[in-house]
């Protein structure tokens, strides 16, 4: 019986196949087309690991898997197929469908600690992962001071933060973000080796992303002044962009010091 349903044509793989080459066919079926009555006879046909790669390999479109992923006839096929995928196309799936994580790993998987080890911190495209990683609970709690700060260095050495959205923002100051930063990032603001600032000066947006988001603390502004009378280093396209959106980001300081530190990025 189940070789008669798996080749009948209410079950067929070829079949689905077929329909589905029609249904992404503009010649045949109009933009924002529903998938509904194609997607039931798919999960039918699909019955081992190997049949969800067939079918891709014929559609090429990655969102089918994703549906696949998500169908209680096909999560576990669904599932061996990616994670036996090399590491570049199980990535780049991952990047697209962040919450199909809690479905492809265990919490305690050693590819989680490999994710946010080598892969979300290697480009801005990881922060959307990264993020879904903490608001799962994800990462171990002894591990999150360490994931967070590789992630800053990571993202200040690419020269950007995107994808930084009000939500993204609060799960990362839940998980001491800040704290990671000063450990990591800020510190390197304040290097008296000439060269050091003027690569500094290519991670402008980096830093200019984190105070827009996570506002200047008492400590950085209090740092950031003693280290201008000091030897007034500082990365000078930094100094000049912070000058003139100062009034727009929330500094957490005395009014005079805040004063001070506008004066001084000012002459600098």
């Amino acid at each position: 019986m189940d070789n008669y349903i798996y080749y009948n044509m209410e079950g067929s793989l070829q079949r689905s196949i077929n329909e589905y080459r029609k249904f992404y066919d503009p010649n045949y079926t109009r933009p924002n087309s529903s998938d509904e009555l194609l997607f039931p006879h798919l999960c039918d046909a699909i019955r081992s690991e190997e049949d969800v790669g067939i079918f891709l390999k014929e559609i090429k479109q990655i969102e089918i898997v994703h549906k696949l992923l998500q169908n209680v006839r096909t999560i576990q096929f669904t599932k061996n197929f990616l994670l036996n995928q090399e590491d570049s196309f199980l990535w780049n799936y991952i990047q697209a469908y962040v919450d199909d994580i809690c479905i492809l790993y265990n919490p305690d998987a050693n590819e989680i600690r490999n994710l946010w080890r080598t892969k979300t911190n290697s480009s801005f495209l990881g922060l959307p992962v990264y993020v879904a990683l903490l608001e799962s609970q994800y990462i171990k709690e002894d591990e999150i001071e360490e994931s967070m700060e590789r992630q800053i260095n990571g993202w200040k050495n690419y020269g950007s933060l995107q994808f930084l959205d009000e939500h993204k923002t609060e799960i990362l100051k839940r998980n001491n973000f800040r704290k990671a930063f000063e450990n990591t990032a800020f510190n390197d603001l304040f290097s008296n080796d000439s060269n050091k600032q003027s690569s500094l000066c290519y991670e402008t947006n980096f830093y200019m992303s984190v105070f827009r988001n996570f506002g200047i603390s008492n400590f950085q502004v209090t740092k950031m002044i003693d280290n201008f009378n000091r030897n007034g280093k500082f990365p000078y396209t930094l100094a000049s962009q912070l000058f003139d959106e100062y009034e727009s980001i929330e500094i957490e300081c005395e009014p005079d010091e805040k004063i001070t530190l506008k004066e001084l990025l000012n002459k600098h």
